[in-house]
């Protein structure tokens, strides 16, 4: 059997913009100041709260790129943190030039610098099973 994959780069070449990273971020965003996700969190998490913690990972991300985060004692995140970097350049303005995979490490970063929440780490990485 032969096969073929197709992802996110032939959509984006036959699909337009629709499918690049700061169409798919800015979706999210709209569906969330439209109250879409609202039910999915059983109001624990509003729309606009999903809005604000986008937009704060700017703050994370450009302070990343300033080397605030490179006192990390975690080899792997290190690494995350250097590839970040070169990937980057400062100042990032915009949420949606944060690319979809990167908002892990962000997430991670979040953690790791408020101590008083650190031990929840554990439980945002646990899977469903």
């Amino acid at each position: 059997m032969k096969s073929v994959l197709l992802g996110n780069g032939i959509n984006i070449q036959f699909g337009g913009k629709a499918y690049t990273n700061d169409f798919i971020i800015k979706r999210i965003l709209f569906n969330a100041s439209v109250k879409r996700y609202n039910p999915l969190f059983g109001g624990l998490i509003s729309g606009k709260e999903i809005e604000r913690i986008f937009k704060a990972f700017v703050d994370i991300a450009n302070k990343t790129l300033n080397g605030d985060y490179d006192q990390v004692e975690n080899a792997d995140v290190l690494e995350a943190i250097k590839d970040f970097k070169n990937r980057y350049n400062a100042p990032i303005l915009k949420y949606y030039e944060i690319m979809l995979e990167d908002w892990f490490l962000l997430i991670k970063l979040f953690f790791i610098k408020n101590l008083d929440i650190k031990d929840k780490w554990e439980s945002v990485k646990k899977d469903l099973n």
